[in-house]
């Protein structure tokens, strides 16, 4: 749920998760607009500080908020009510989901993001996203019936639909698929239109044109989107919140089977093709769609398990009867290996996985090498992290939660969502309310904001009361990677103990068990940097290095007792925000160069995480509004320095986003550097080579810069400018952006440092490098090589596959 700026293309392996705040309405807006995120959250602020009785309006609204909080909320209000109907009848209540996947790359640039980034522009995705929201309602929701065949949509955001049917059959879901279509293809070509007005560039227009065409030409276009679907009697499972998850579980394992039938049988390469089509899984007719599949534990199986036959598959070596290699792989100009032995198992090597993800795996020129199977190692592994991304499911809970805390924040959100529903004069329980709207499912006595729910209306909200904020963005680096090698566990373990049903739904909440407590553990270790600085400034004074940051002076009011009234931090999917006080910029590097310095060994649990870094990557991002005259309003300042507040701070948030993928490329020098001394280590003539060079490398610091945007030019910046600004930082083009003065590259002792020397310096050490490794850095089909011994397992990596072949009670043949 990064900010704008994040993306570098669509994952290979994406189902549901991809960058957020680029594509999603709430957080996209026109330069001289402000994204509705902090006008909502603005409304939902006022209506809980006011505390009133609301009218009718208010009521639904806070409901609205309530279903935005636990998205899962819609559906276990159908689960209850399903229950509470077959009790009463004594008959059986079959329920049926369907989950819609909207993808962001798709046939013909429909994509989300192909949408966004080619055809339509975000502005105007927005509004056809908005659009498509508004229309799954009025096919999917028969509102006014509480019997007989009937749909509920319970639950949308911009890439998902989640659908309860009621004695439908899926042919009947299949048909009213057929009208969404129709209704999708006629508000995208008036969407096309709109976007045509205003085209940024002559590309644009002419994608407009050719998309234009093809929908025109097939009045029956359907759409490149996947959907899942299960059922359950929801009286038959041990409780309510077993039947909710069993179903969704179920249901976005179905859509895992569709993406994998669909992905398979467009592979053109004869292994590939092979693997895919062995699963003897194709897909379902015409009549029930063939872009969805109900969830069958048998098939589910047989496609999953493709993940392993990849693995055994391009792990072999070549012999006789396969006389091609599949193991050895150039990633980012430097040969490697697909996957890493270790411990007597066979993993996805990490920067493997990383560039597969984004595709950007190239075939090697001659000068690298020779390698006969590159398409076909493409394909294998695109088809590898599609088959382990069937157990995809994004959560934020883990398995030791899910009858406990998670049981009871379902309660309290439901509770509180029915009184919201129950006659305007019914008091509300606003206690209860606010507790659901501000905290996550483990109700801690702190407050805690997370992107996407109804909670982060505190960032947003109190970051507006301020004129002037220090906006920090923190990437967790590679946690998308990270899952997938969880993932590979997890799979293994579903398909040798042949697990089913709960004992599969709770293998599939401990996949993520790792990455959801290095999540919370990031988000504590933030908020606890944030408050050693806090407490300091109560003491100190941060006015002057405020005024040394903000040119223009310092505008906000002084320093509060209150931590909450300074400090916003909110967790985001892989990311930490934070908008500060500007007293803080007295303590910026050492903020940043604490968290550099931290690790997780445990969680605020007490849970064993391994002791290793954060590792994140950082922005730093200041925003000072035009100030305007007007009336006071309840939080002290007008309506339109508020709007003045959030424009400025929407834009430092943008600019921010975009800084911290501007470090990607100074990370992908250091990986690629630090391969080839592994390369240098693993030839015996050479291997003293390598320690100069590792110190050479561990003094740049690639992995330990921030960026700082806007550092004492805090004043707002003309469109040209911002847009020439915000494009620099997006290519990952350091040296203009900084040589526009508007950037800084920081060392946590807070130099400045020039981004032209680093990459020049980093440049000559690689040459350096890529010199004294020689022909080892060449790869020609042909004998085969021993990869097990070829390459070293180091650092984080190593840490990881320890962690997980902890639960491993068997260990898979290599």
């Amino acid at each position: 749920m990064a900010r704008p700026g994040e993306v570098e293309g669509d994952s290979a392996d994406t189902t549901v998760a991809y960058d957020q705040a680029l594509i999603d309405p709430d957080y996209n807006a026109e330069y001289d607009e402000v994204s509705r995120v902090w006008l909502y959250a603005q409304e939902i602020r006022e209506l809980m500080d006011r505390r009133g009785d609301p009218f009718d309006p208010d009521r639904k609204h806070l409901a609205d908020a309530v279903l935005r909080q636990l998205q899962s909320l819609g559906l276990y209000r159908e689960i209850k009510l399903a229950k509470a109907a077959a009790k009463a009848s004594r008959k059986p209540q079959t329920l049926d989901l369907y989950v819609l996947l909207f993808p962001g790359e798709g046939r013909d640039n429909t994509g989300i993001k192909d949408l966004n980034d080619k055809v339509l522009g975000y502005k105007v995705n927005s509004g056809f996203i908005e659009k498509r929201q508004d229309a799954i309602p009025k096919f999917f929701w028969d509102r006014n019936r509480r019997t007989g065949p009937r749909y509920v949509t319970v639950g949308q955001d911009y890439k998902t639909a989640s659908i309860v049917a009621y004695e439908k059959t899926r042919k009947d879901f299949a048909g009213d698929l057929v009208k969404l279509d129709a209704k999708l293809r006629q508000h995208l070509l008036d969407s096309l239109d709109e976007a045509e007005k205003d085209p940024a560039d002559e590309k644009q227009i002419a994608e407009i044109k050719k998309l234009r065409k093809i929908l025109r030409r097939n009045e029956n276009y359907r759409f490149d989107f996947l959907f899942g679907t299960a059922s359950i009697d929801p009286s038959k499972q041990p409780s309510e919140i077993d039947a909710l998850f069993l179903l969704l579980t179920h249901a976005l394992k179905g859509a895992g089977i569709a993406r994998f039938v669909s992905k398979a049988s467009g592979q053109r390469s004869t292994e590939a093709r092979k693997i895919g089509g062995g699963t003897g899984t194709r897909a379902d007719s015409k009549k029930l769609d063939t872009r969805g599949k109900a969830f069958d534990l048998a098939v589910y199986r047989r496609t999953t398990n493709a993940a392993e036959q990849i693995n055994a598959f391009m792990t072999t070596p070549y012999n006789r009867d396969r006389p091609y290699d599949y193991i050895n792989i150039l990633v980012d100009a430097v040969w490697t290996f697909a996957f890493l032995y270790y411990r007597k198992v066979w993993f996805g090597n990490p920067d493997v996985i990383r560039d597969v993800r984004k595709k950007l795996l190239v075939k090697p020129v001659p000068k690298q090498g020779v390698k006969y199977t590159f398409k076909a190692q493409v394909e294998l592994l695109e088809l590898w992290l599609i088959a382990l991304n069937e157990l995809d499911f994004v959560k934020d809970f883990l398995l030791a939660e899910f009858r406990k805390e998670l049981v009871t924040y379902h309660q309290l959100c439901y509770a509180a969502f029915t009184e919201l529903h129950a006659n305007v004069s019914n008091p509300i329980d606003w206690d209860r309310l606010e507790k659901v709207l501000t905290h996550d499912l483990r109700l801690t006595r702190d407050r805690v904001l997370v992107q996407g729910t109804t909670s982060e209306y505190q960032f947003y909200a109190y970051a507006a009361d301020n004129t002037q904020q220090i906006f920090f963005t923190m990437d967790v680096r590679d946690l998308g990677v990270e899952v997938v090698l969880w993932y590979e566990t997890s799979n293994l373990i579903i398909l040798e103990d042949k697990l089913q049903d709960i004992k599969m739904m709770e293998e599939t909440f401990e996949s993520t068990k790792p990455v959801n407590q290095r999540k919370r553990a990031t988000y504590d270790a933030v908020v606890a940097v944030m408050r050693k600085y806090f407490d300091l400034l109560r003491k100190t004074h941060g006015r002057a290095a405020a005024l040394k940051a903000f040119e223009t002076g310092v505008q906000t009011a002084g320093f509060a007792s209150d931590f909450n009234r300074c400090v916003q931090v909110m967790l985001g999917g892989d990311e930490v925000f934070v908008a500060a006080h500007p007293y803080f910029a007295r303590y910026v590097s050492n903020i940043v160069c604490d968290l550099d310095k931290t690790t997780f060994k445990s969680d605020s649990h007490g849970r064993d995480l391994g002791n290793r870094p954060l590792n994140m990557r950082v922005s730093v991002a200041y925003s000072s509004a035009k100030v305007v005259g007007g009336g006071p309003s309840s939080a002290g300042i007008s309506p339109e320095q508020r709007l003045q507040n959030q424009l400025s701070h929407d834009r430092a948030l943008r600019l921010g986003g975009s800084a911290t993928s501007a470090l990607k490329a100074l990370e992908r020098t250091h990986r690629r550097i630090e391969r080839l001394i592994d390369l240098l280590e693993a030839n015996e003539k050479k291997a003293k080579l390598a320690p100069p060079f590792t110190d050479r490398l561990t003094k740049l610091g690639l992995l330990h810069y921030y960026i700082q945007v806007q550092y004492a030019h805090t004043a707002a910046l003309s469109m040209p400018r911002y847009e020439e600004l915000l494009a620099a930082l997006y290519s990952g083009d350091l040296v203009k952006a900084q040589g526009m003065k508007l950037v800084d590259l920081v060392d946590c002792d807070g130099n400045i440092v020039d981004a032209r020397k680093l990459t020049s310096d980093a440049a000559a050490l690689e040459a350096e490098v890529a010199k004294a490794v020689g022909r080892d850095n060449y790869h020609q089909d042909g004998p085969p090589v021993n990869p097990k011994k070829a390459l070293k397992v180091i650092g984080i990596v190593a840490d990881i596959i320890e962690e997980i072949l902890k639960p491993l009670d068997k260990k898979p043949n290599p």
